[in-house]
C-alpha cells in the first residue's frame, strides 16, 4: 500500500522541488569538496565531467538517503544547541582553491555544516554525516572515512583562506539504524597538508587515542591531483581504468553510470592519445612473454602427461628415488552436477557476467615475432 511507492514519491518530490529553483535534474559535475576523496569512483566523475548522459536511472531509494541524511543532520544539530557548544555558520560558503575546469582556471567553493565554539571559546570546523550501520561499523572498527576527511581538509583550507583561525574539526558520524555517534577529532595543518588524527570517540565511550595518533600526509594535494587528471580524461575524451567491481561493490549498485562503465566494447573512449614508447615498449615486453608462457605451458603439460604415465603403467601412486618424490593423490571436491536439476532451473540461475579482456596487438619487427 505505501512502501512500494513512497521512494517513487520521494523521488518525484525532489525533482519537483529542483524544478522549482530553477536546477537541472542531474547536478552537472564541477570540482567541489564532496567529490574530493579518493575513494570516489574516478571513472564516474570522468563521465559527470565529459557530460555523458547517465544510462542508469537515480535509483529511487537513493534519492531517500541522501535527503534522509540532511533531517538527521537538523536533528544533530538541534541537539547540539541543548549543550554548552554553540553551533554556528551554517552552510556559510568557502573557496577551497582552485584547479582546470573546462580548460579554464576554477574556484572550488562548498558550504561548511557549521563552526563549533566551546565554553572557553575555542572554535572548531563542525562536520556532520549519516551512513549506515556496517560503513559505520567498519569505522569503529579502526578503518578511517578517507573521503570525508579529505572534505575536512578543503574546508579547513578554505577557513584559512578566509582569515579564520581554525585548524581543527569535529566529524561527526551518526549510525543511521542505531543513531549512535562516531566522532573524530581532527588537527590540519593546511602548510604541511598535514592532518591529525586526535582522537576517535563513540556514544557509547569507546575512546580511541595514543601517543602515536594517525596521520595522513598529502590529501588535499592528492585532491587537486585528481580534479586536474578528470580534466585531462575531459580534455582527451579518455577514460580512466575501473576501481570497483559491479557484481561486489556498494557504489556500482547506485551508479547512474553502471550500464555504460560495463558495457562491451571501448573504442569510443580512446581519444586522440597515442602510445608512447615506453609503453609500446612494455607491450612488445608482454607479447614476448606470453608467447614463452605458452611454450613452457606446453611443455609443462606433456612432462606431466609422461610422468602420470610412468605411476599407471607400474600400478603405483607414489615413487622415490634419486632425491625425488613422484605422488598422484585423491582429494575430495564438490561440484554442482547440473544433470540433476530441472532445465528451467539452471535457465533462471544462468547469468550473463562482463568481463575486461586485455587484447596486445604489437609489431614485433627486430624485437621478435608478434
Amino acid at each position: 500500500m505505501l512502501a512500494d511507492i513512497l521512494h517513487k514519491v520521494a523521488a518525484e518530490a525532489v525533482a519537483a522541488k529542483r524544478a522549482a529553483e530553477g536546477k537541472p535534474a542531474v547536478e552537472p559535475y564541477r570540482p567541489r569538496p564532496s567529490l574530493a576523496g579518493p575513494e570516489r569512483c574516478l571513472r564516474q566523475l570522468v563521465y559527470m565531467a565529459r557530460e555523458i548522459p547517465p544510462s542508469n536511472k537515480m535509483n529511487e531509494r537513493f534519492v531517500v538517503v541522501l535527503e534522509d541524511s540532511s533531517w538527521h543532520e537538523e536533528f544533530t544539530a538541534f541537539l547540539n544547541n541543548l549543550t554548552a557548544y554553540t553551533l554556528h555558520s551554517r552552510q556559510n560558503p568557502v573557496k577551497c582553491g582552485v584547479v582546470t575546469h573546462k580548460g579554464e582556471p576554477f574556484e572550488i567553493w562548498g558550504h561548511i555544516d557549521g563552526i563549533i565554539t566551546d565554553s572557553v571559546g575555542v572554535s572548531r570546523l563542525w562536520e556532520h554525516k549519516a551512513i549506515n550501520h556496517f560503513t559505520w561499523q567498519r569505522y569503529l572498527a579502526g578503518h578511517f572515512p578517507l573521503d570525508y576527511l579529505t572534505q575536512v581538509c578543503l574546508y579547513l583550507y578554505g577557513l584559512r583562506e578566509d582569515a579564520q583561525e581554525i585548524r581543527e574539526a569535529v566529524l561527526l558520524v551518526k549510525n543511521k539504524n542505531t543513531s549512535a555517534y562516531l566522532e573524530f577529532l581532527l588537527d590540519y595543518d593546511v602548510i604541511g597538508d598535514r592532518l591529525t588524527v586526535k582522537h576517535v570517540l563513540a556514544s557509547d565511550g569507546t575512546y580511541k587515542s595514543g601517543a602515536n595518533p594517525q596521520v595522513f600526509t598529502g590529501l588535499y594535494s592528492y585532491a587537486m591531483k585528481r580534479f586536474e587528471e578528470i580534466e585531462t580524461h575531459r580534455k582527451n575524451g579518455t577514460l580512466p581504468g575501473r576501481e570497483y567491481e559491479w557484481k561486489t561493490d556498494w557504489q556500482c549498485s547506485y551508479c547512474q553510470y553502471r550500464d555504460a562503465c560495463m558495457r562491451d566494447g571501448d573504442a569510443d573512449i580512446c581519444g586522440d592519445i597515442v602510445l608512447d614508447k615506453a609503453t609500446a615498449t612494455l607491450a612488445r615486453e608482454y607479447r614476448r612473454l606470453v608467447g614463452e608462457k605458452k611454450i613452457l605451458e606446453n611443455k609443462v603439460n606433456g612432462i606431466e602427461k609422461a610422468l602420470r604415465l610412468y605411476l599407471s603403467t607400474r600400478k603405483v601412486n607414489r615413487v622415490e628415488g634419486n632425491g625425488c618424490m613422484i605422488e598422484i593423490r585423491t582429494q575430495a571436491r564438490k561440484r554442482l552436477d547440473k544433470s540433476l536439476l530441472p532445465e528451467d532451473v539452471i535457465k533462471a540461475a544462468t547469468v550473463t557476467d562482463t568481463v575486461e579482456i586485455l587484447k596486445v596487438v604489437a609489431d614485433m619487427g627486430e624485437h621478435g615475432e608478434s
